[in-house]
């Protein structure tokens, strides 16, 4: 599906298996020709994170920001090794 646009940057509900769904639904509106990135705004801990965040890379997504609370430095050094997504930030 053609939309005109190339990357859509989406923002997370706090329940990370609602936010799952909402971007795999839209992955496959989409297609694989659009960048998706999400937002989580440091909503989850990092029980959820790696629940969903293992789950979504099935929507081949480019980049995940702030999965956690900025202060959880040793919880994200755990994800990046954990999850096959090519980028996650703070």
């Amino acid at each position: 599906m053609s939309t005109g646009f190339k990357l859509i940057k989406l923002k997370s509900l706090p329940d990370g298996e609602s936010s799952v769904r909402c971007v795999l639904e839209m992955r496959k509106a989409l297609g694989d020709d659009v960048r998706l990135m999400m937002d989580v705004n440091g909503m989850w801990n990092y029980d959820q994170a790696l629940r969903a965040l293992r789950k979504l890379e099935l929507a081949n997504l480019e980049l995940i920001e702030q999965p956690l609370p900025y202060w959880d430095i040793e919880g994200m050094a755990r994800l990046r090794q954990k999850v096959g997504t090519s980028d996650l930030c703070r």
